[in-house]
């Protein structure tokens, strides 16, 4: 799962980070990648640009509310700095992360980030993070 996000980037080259991601996945991990958009596409169509470049992806139900599926996933997989990774770690879901390194962070946050790095759950390119998935894919 995961889903849109453009207050710190462009939006090219935020779905074109996405497009990334989707693109070095497997077969395998791409057909059970449930692709939840953010409820405003900004006027962006997201969703259509998306779908143009993948048609078998599949879209998650934005109506349900996040927790019933972040719950069901197997795997959560976030490509910006959000409260919805937070959530899916509180809950011990397997998490996958992956953004530029373009957030502000403070020296005592800085520590954090580098362990999830080290424990490759954070990424700094979609083609590690999509990687990691492929590798790991089956046995989750």
């Amino acid at each position: 799962m995961i889903g849109p996000f453009d207050n710190t980037c462009t939006v090219k080259d935020y779905i074109n980070s996405q497009s990334r991601f989707i693109s070095c996945l497997n077969n395998n991990a791409f057909s059970k990648l449930l692709f939840r958009m953010h409820g405003n596409e900004r006027a962006w169509n997201y969703s259509e640009i998306i779908k143009s470049n993948y048609p078998d992806i599949v879209f998650d139900n934005i109506k349900k509310p996040f927790s019933q599926s972040l719950f069901s996933c197997q795997l959560y997989v976030s490509d910006h700095l959000s409260t919805t990774w937070l959530e899916s770690l509180v809950l011990n879901k397997p998490t996958i992360l992956f953004w530029d390194d373009i957030y502000a962070l403070n020296i005592h946050t800085k520590k954090y980030f580098k362990k999830l790095r080290e424990v490759d759950i954070l990424h700094d390119t979609p083609e590690s993070a999509a990687k990691t998935i492929n590798n790991i894919y089956g046995n989750v």
